[in-house]
């Protein structure tokens, strides 16, 4: 029996939008980053209509994403802080679902939260240890998963993805049997060296590398020793490196390669 993020998730990769909630039908991010769908953004129209205008108008306007959704040969989802106990379900229910699990070293990840205001500093060692939890939490979910489904899922470093863009991306194409044409390959350059877009969101973000560690420069040491006493064991799972405020200003990486099988 799946828990409500995973029924959510079932209803997305089977068209079946009619089981969905109208929040999930008319949220901003299928306005802002999914242009795919923008018939069904177009139909929807303005988002200050009253209550039964607005279920009225998605019923009539949900055609258009199942018609849509109907004709792909296949659906990719990116969802963030999915728990992994909800992938289980998914992978028992669509038996072709691959799943890629991101992770990133929780110092910039935290990091970047507050940067865009979704963390407070003064909450940080609150915050840190609900974080780390749960990503454990999600590690020991995955290999358990993954004795199961070793074909079927992978762990991917955002680090290592920014790394080597290019050759990573092509090794996350194979696991998705998709083709990695040249066109692609083009894209993924122009995303991860290219022009920067200023947005928090997007992601034309320049030198990947550089971004994905810029963290790094702005850190203040009792931030670090806070998100380092609660995410310690994490690191050491996912192969991050422990580094004190020092260490940090003078290596370019705290990502260390490991070989796993479980990891593009």
């Amino acid at each position: 029996m799946g828990d409500f993020v995973s029924k959510t998730l079932y209803n997305w990769f089977t068209c079946r939008f009619q089981a969905l909630d109208i929040a999930s039908l008319t949220d901003f991010f299928l306005e802002m980053f999914t242009p795919e769908l923008d018939k069904y953004v177009e139909c929807l129209g303005p988002n200050n209509q009253t209550e039964p205008i607005r279920l009225e108008t998605v019923q009539k306007c949900v055609v258009i994403l199942q018609n849509k959704c109907k004709s792909m040969n296949s659906v990719t989802i990116k969802t963030i802080r999915t728990p992994m106990r909800s992938v289980e379900y998914l992978l028992k229910t669509l038996p072709h679902l691959k799943v890629v699990y991101l992770v990133r070293d929780p110092r910039g990840m935290l990091s970047s939260q507050a940067r865009v205001g979704m963390l407070k500093w003064r909450e940080l060692e609150e915050s840190a240890r609900k974080t780390c939890n749960r990503i454990e939490t999600d590690i020991d979910e995955f290999r358990r998963l993954y004795t199961e489904y070793p074909s079927r899922l992978k762990r991917l470093a955002y680090e290592n993805l920014c790394r080597n863009p290019v050759f990573v991306s092509s090794k996350l194409f194979l696991f998705l049997r998709s083709p990695f044409s040249e066109v692609v390959k083009y894209h993924i350059k122009m995303l991860t060296s290219g022009p920067i877009l200023k947005c928090s969101y997007c992601t034309k973000r320049g030198d990947a590398l550089v971004n994905a560690y810029k963290w790094k420069l702005n850190i203040k040491e009792d931030r670090l020793r806070l998100i380092d006493k609660c995410c310690s064991r994490v690191y050491q799972k996912l192969a991050y490196k422990i580094l004190s405020i020092q260490q940090l200003k003078h290596v370019r990486e705290t990502w260390q390669t490991n070989i796993d099988l479980m990891q593009i």
